[in-house]
């Protein structure tokens, strides 16, 4: 008898433990709500750390990016967005970046670090919307303004008198000067071609008598 009122009481001290350790369990599992935007899934977990909990999470693909966390006590909700490969041209640079699935050409291209002007030309609209991997061509394209200054050389011509003998420089000449204004395009950085668009004399020639 005193046997079995000792082992009564270690069946009751280990229920006890048992009871207690759940109890603790259950105030600290927490309740993880995943939303990667298309589907939702709960799992539990003791761990609180968004990268071990997205662990323990079944997801489509490896590339995400968190968007957001909010833990309210035991109840923690992360979503996700998934992220694409996008491949950059420009010229005989090509970059890989990761954007967010359902961004558009345009938020790639900036994401490779690539200023657009109304110049330059891209094989995709920069409003479509990148649902897969893709590979956006950018040609650069700038126009130059450059002016110079030319000389413009005088003339002389000759006036006979029977007042002189030999010759007699009357008039000194003097040469003139213009600016010519020209414009250089340039595709990806090399010039492909050059017009003149202005031509100003700013000073004229004196003629030589």
């Amino acid at each position: 008898a005193r046997f079995g009122a000792q082992r009564v009481k270690q069946i009751a001290f280990m229920a006890l433990t048992l009871v207690v350790t759940l109890l603790v369990l259950g105030f600290s599992v927490n309740k993880v709500t995943v939303n990667d935007g298309s589907t939702v899934q709960t799992i539990y977990s003791l761990k609180s750390q968004p990268t071990d909990l997205l662990k323990l999470a079944t997801l489509s693909s490896e590339n995400y990016k968190v968007t957001d966390v909010t833990e309210k006590g035991n109840n923690i909700s992360i979503s996700l967005k998934y992220t694409l490969p996008v491949f950059v041209t420009l010229g005989n640079d090509s970059k890989q970046v990761s954007v967010l699935k359902g961004s558009t050409v345009e938020e790639a291209i900036a994401a490779a670090a690539i200023t657009l002007d109304e110049h330059d030309i891209v094989n995709l609209s920069l409003d479509s919307v990148i649902e897969d991997t893709v590979y956006i061509d950018v040609v650069d394209i700038n126009y130059v303004t450059n002016t110079t200054t030319k000389r413009i050389p005088y003339t002389s011509k000759t006036v006979y008198s029977n007042k002189t003998t030999g010759k007699t420089v009357t008039t000194k000449g003097a040469e003139g000067e213009k600016q010519i204004t020209t414009l250089t395009k340039y595709v990806n950085g090399e010039a492909v071609s050059t017009e003149t668009v202005s031509e100003t004399v700013t000073k004229e020639a004196v003629q030589q008598v």
